[in-house]
């Protein structure tokens, strides 16, 4: 017999997450689409973990940190702002790395 957790490394999983996780991004803010609803994702498991929840995104709002594994829905959810992501080499022209 399989458990989910025989499949937790493939492909279809994989799949699964990313259907989980959706846009969201370390450094990103998000919006649930209700108001105040605002949050930073500050780490992202993708799993698979011996306990439930398999996958988990760490968050921080207006009632501070935690960690939950809320499916993003397009319906509701929205990006307010990407992760800024800095070159490994910051172009010389452009001054030196930051």
């Amino acid at each position: 017999m399989t458990s989910r957790w025989d499949t937790a490394s493939t492909p279809e999983y994989e799949r699964w997450v990313d259907e989980q996780i959706g846009p969201r991004q370390v450094g990103g803010r998000y919006d649930h689409g209700y108001e105040d609803s605002t949050y930073d994702v500050l780490a992202i498991e993708r799993g698979p973990r011996d306990t439930w929840p398999i996958w988990r995104i760490q968050v921080r709002d207006q009632a501070g940190e935690r960690w939950h594994c809320t499916a993003w829905d397009p319906r509701w959810d929205r990006v307010v702002s990407t992760a800024v992501k800095i070159p490994e080499w910051w172009p010389v022209s452009e001054g030196g790395r930051p």
